[in-house]
């Protein structure tokens, strides 16, 4: 015998079915619905959260501008700086101890005991400056090997080369010559008197000019 079950009680048993078929598809809009709008507060969030303020690229020095900062401890162990030498020319160089730069520092060992160095002012006399690539006893070596003038010379140790990357002084010899207002005049970057191309005369006697250039006259 057959038997057939009341209409009311079909649409009831299929009404069950299909909301029990259908109940997994409205969950996973749910859960996609939930993550959508939990992903579009992360952003909101982000969003409105502050940002670190952008570095500045650091300085690169030309000549005619101002020579960038250049600051670090001298052989003594003292702070020292481009700043504090304001008012006074400087001729800044980049030392490595290679056989350039051991031709390049007795010259200029020689042009630090010329007239022109020795200003009335003591204050205002030209000063140089000599970062060395190498450690604090290395660095007073070097200068005293070749005889530059412990009283006019300011040396800066530059073991891990920090301060001639900065400079962008690699390879050196490098010179570079600063006037009393803080503004580069001259380095040695044209064709003829690039480091390891000019003999060590052309570079230095080039620096010399430079820097003799920035000292006033003396009176007679």
């Amino acid at each position: 015998m057959c038997l057939r079950m009341p209409v009311a009680n079909q649409v009831t048993t299929v009404g069950s079915a299909a909301l029990l078929a259908l109940a997994p598809g409205f969950a996973r809009r749910q859960a996609l619905t939930a993550l959508a709008v939990l992903g579009l507060s992360l952003a909101v969030a982000a969003s409105a959260a502050p940002k670190p303020p952008k570095q500045a690229a650091p300085a690169v020095p030309v000549v005619g501008r101002a020579a960038p900062p250049l600051a670090s401890a001298d052989a003594d162990g003292k702070k020292r700086s481009l700043a504090e030498l304001r008012g006074r020319p400087v001729a800044l160089f980049f030392f490595c101890g290679c056989q350039a730069c051991q031709e390049c520092a007795p010259l200029w060992a020689q042009v630090q005991r010329s007239d022109f160095m020795r200003a009335e002012n003591s204050q205002a006399a030209p000063v140089t400056v000599v970062a060395y690539l190498g450690d604090v006893d290395q660095t007073r070596a070097f200068a005293a090997t070749h005889g530059l003038d412990p009283k006019r010379t300011v040396l800066l140790p530059d073991p891990r080369n920090r301060l001639a990357l900065a400079y962008r002084s690699s390879p050196c010899p490098r010179a570079w010559i600063i006037d009393v207002g803080g503004v580069i005049r001259y380095t040695n970057n044209k064709a003829d008197e690039k480091p390891h191309v000019a003999p060590a005369g052309t570079i230095m006697g080039r620096a010399q000019d430079a820097l003799e250039r920035l000292v006033p006259p003396a009176r007679e």
